[in-house]
């Protein structure tokens, strides 16, 4: 009886552990690569950018970024 309480408390006891750094580390990558964007609209003139003349095709180049952050 006394060895099973050893191994339901070590086995609790690495399932804790595990979860600690699991969410340790889901934390630190948050705060470290994912920034918040402001509200507002950026707009840029685009005319002056020009493609290499192998990837080029007719029309002009078009850039949209849309960001839905849900």
């Amino acid at each position: 009886m006394n060895n099973r309480v050893i191994k339901s408390g070590l086995v609790l006891l690495a399932i804790l552990l595990c979860t600690a750094v699991l969410w340790w580390a889901y934390d630190s990558f948050q705060a470290r690569y994912l920034r918040p964007f402001d509200n507002q609209t950026t707009l840029f003139d685009g005319s002056q950018l020009r493609l290499p003349d192998d990837l080029a095709g007719p029309g002009p180049i078009r850039v949209v970024h849309f960001w839905d952050p849900a």
